[in-house]
């Protein structure tokens, strides 16, 4: 009986895995290498003036008259426009995004004990806006008045520098 010798087949399968233990280590080693490079591009600070502004308003209405919420959403936005307006935004940059409405008799767990409450409370956030509505109309009213001071007073002041 002869037995076959594998030393070629043996020769294949050791150069097999020393290749293999090659491979892992130089992968193993570039994955170590990989975390200590640091790379900088730069670094600067500036003071950019910004071009895009997003300012949310958000504001509620209440009622049981749909036309009537969406009448008094739509006033509330025309007042919200012209105050933007008049503070020197533009038409084309003002935008109104859409309502959103919800149903509390619709809703499954709404508490029904509460709607007198909530008309209460809408009849005081009414009362609120307005009264808002009333110290900004005074404010900008206030502020026109220190404009046109300060306006007399240089007047004024170039008055006595010219008699000099």
């Amino acid at each position: 009986m002869k037995i076959k010798s594998f030393r070629i087949e043996s020769v294949v399968v050791a150069l097999g895995f020393v290749l293999l233990g090659v491979f892992i280590y130089l992968g193993l080693d570039s994955l170590a290498a990989r975390d200590r490079i640091v790379s900088v591009r730069g670094l600067a600070e500036r003071e950019v003036k910004a071009n895009k502004v997003i300012w949310p308003v958000v504001y509620k209405t209440t009622g049981n008259d749909l036309n009537a919420i969406y009448a008094d959403i739509n006033n509330a936005n025309k007042v919200i426009a012209a105050f933007l307006k008049g503070n020197g935004i533009e038409e084309k940059e003002i935008s109104a995004g859409a309502p959103r409405i919800i149903d509390l008799q619709a809703e499954r767990y709404a508490d029904r004990k509460h709607y007198k409450e909530a008309e209460d409370y809408r009849r005081r956030a009414r009362n609120y806006y307005d009264r808002a509505a009333d110290y900004e109309r005074r404010a900008r009213n206030a502020g026109d008045k220190a404009i046109d001071y300060m306006r007399r007073a240089q007047n004024q002041i170039d008055n006595a520098a010219r008699r000099r």
